[in-house]
């Protein structure tokens, strides 16, 4: 892979060699021209100073740079964490992977769910097949999506519920009835192609 500019290490060193060897040719360039101790102090301050703010901009920018890298790859992972993958007319399935928290549920709430709605889909099956870790907030988000999607006209049927968010669910007291589940999308597929 090729390396797309330096580190941030590699600049500070850069930068802090740069500085002695400077800091050494003004103290030598002084003795020359016989230039007083307290002179040469306030040059030095100045110096450091100049590169101290060369420095501190440099890490600003670094930072600033690392944290907006940061952003989109976690935005990317955002959307290849919730696809919506058509299986057959009007029919997709909404797959979904790893652990979740309240920004990958928002996520999924406030831009997958509008895309599901623009795409004529009549039958939405989630897939909580992947999910590992979830907690209450995770499971309130669930069925919240369940109802938005029930009031835009789409059916939801969800499969891979394992026992622990069944049980979540009865817990928090939530509403199940007139959910749909099947073990696995293979199943939902045999149902309706029946």
């Amino acid at each position: 892979m090729k390396k797309k500019g330096a580190s941030l290490k590699e600049m500070v060193e850069t930068l802090s060699t740069f500085r002695l060897y400077l800091m050494k040719k003004l103290k030598a360039e002084g003795v020359k021209k016989n230039i007083t101790e307290k002179d040469i102090l306030l040059i030095y301050e100045q110096v450091v100073f100049i590169f101290d703010e060369a420095l501190r901009h440099t890490t600003k920018e670094f930072n600033d740079k690392t944290k907006e890298m940061i952003e989109t790859v976690e935005n990317e992972i955002l959307e290849l964490g919730a696809p919506i993958v058509p299986i057959k007319n009007a029919v997709a399935v909404l797959p979904l992977v790893g652990s979740f928290h309240e920004e990958r549920i928002n996520h999924i709430l406030n831009n997958v769910i509008p895309k599901v709605a623009g795409l004529e889909i009549e039958i939405l099956v989630i897939d909580l097949s992947g999910v590992h870790v979830f907690d209450t907030f995770v499971a309130h988000g669930f069925f919240e999506m369940r109802k938005i999607l029930s009031l835009l006209g789409i059916k939801t049927i969800m499969t891979g519920v394992r026992p622990d968010l069944a049980q979540t669910a009865v817990q928090l007291g939530l509403d199940t009835q007139g959910i749909q589940t099947f073990n696995s999308v293979k199943d939902v597929l045999e149902t309706l192609d029946k």
